[in-house]
């Protein structure tokens, strides 16, 4: 099955963050001992979204498609937006999941605003 690539378009990509897993053991010994348990790093964003109906009812069907953060998908962080505005991305496409189980939007006259976290896939 073809992995697909989340395409509608996000307002904006906020809280990135990178992270890396390291077990520390000092325990048994005096000494403590670091362990990397990831040797390369996790990156996650939260995407805002503005959307019409047409737009909210595909994320909804890209979100139950994936089930919550059980399925994970193609993401390009775009450098620019569809104005041309710079995003802070670096236009690379990045195996990810959702980072949440829930679609929790706000929904004012027809007009829904909401987040979604994502997560990198690290596939060592």
């Amino acid at each position: 099955m073809a992995i697909e690539t989340l395409n509608v378009p996000w307002v904006r990509a906020h809280r990135r963050k990178i992270s890396f897993k390291t077990d520390v053991d000092g325990e048994y010994t005096v000494h403590e001992q670091r362990n990397a348990l990831w040797t390369n790093p996790r990156r996650s964003w939260t995407l805002s979204f503005e959307k019409c109906p047409e737009d909210m009812a595909a994320i909804h069907a890209f979100f139950i498609a994936r089930r919550g953060k059980w399925g994970s998908f193609h993401w390009k962080y775009d450098a620019h937006d569809k104005y041309g505005r710079p995003t802070g991305g670096d236009d690379v496409t990045y195996l990810v999941r959702f980072d949440t189980d829930d679609l929790d939007e706000n929904v004012q006259s027809g007009y829904s605003t909401f987040d979604l976290p994502i997560v990198e896939v690290v596939t060592e």
